[in-house]
């Protein structure tokens, strides 16, 4: 043991092997592909029937001050499963009708063990084109992802994503995307 290792507490984050962290970018990029295509029944079927999605945006703070934000999306499984279907049905939506077109970059992937050894700690960067015709505007939103991922045999499911995006204005008439 090197003697940085020796300095880490028992409850500090452990990194993982790298073919754990290479099953983990993997099923971060086939999730966003699914939502890229509109697969989002596929995508909720990534979830646990517990999840909790958050999507948060920068405040503007003093330099010395810390770093804080304002939530905008704060859902549970219903809650998402509702939005899905929202986002799906162009009958229940003016914001997707026509649909959004978009493309997710993920980047930057951190991934970790906290103790639980049925559970994965994941950060990620996230890049999201949206190009809508409604406004015909395209927009990028920029943002760094925590998620907490719980091991389900050869796979993983989401249990929690915490989304904070690097903007303190949302460019657009609504953020009804997924990221």
């Amino acid at each position: 043991m090197t003697e940085t290792t020796e300095r880490i507490s028992p409850s500090a984050p452990v990194a993982v092997t790298q073919q754990l962290h290479f099953e983990v970018s993997q099923f971060l990029y086939r999730e966003s592909a699914l939502l890229d295509a509109d697969r989002y029944e596929d995508w909720l079927a990534l979830l646990t029937p517990t999840v909790h999605y958050r999507v948060s945006a920068r405040t503007v703070r003093a330099s010395d001050q810390p770093a804080e934000g304002y939530p905008i999306v704060d859902n549970h499984a219903g809650e998402l499963r509702i939005r899905v279907q929202q986002i799906s049905n162009a009958k229940l939506t003016y914001s997707e009708n026509p649909h959004s077109i978009t493309r997710r970059f993920i980047s930057n992937v951190i991934v970790e063990r906290d103790g639980d050894p049925s559970e994965l700690s994941v950060t990620s960067n996230t890049l999201l084109f949206r190009s809508h015709s409604v406004d015909g505007n395209q927009h990028l939103y920029s943002a760094i992802r925590r998620d907490r991922l719980l091991i389900d045999g050869d796979s993983f499911k989401l249990a929690a994503r915490d989304v904070t995006l690097d903007l303190s204005v949302i460019p657009s008439m609504n953020v009804s995307v997924l990221f």
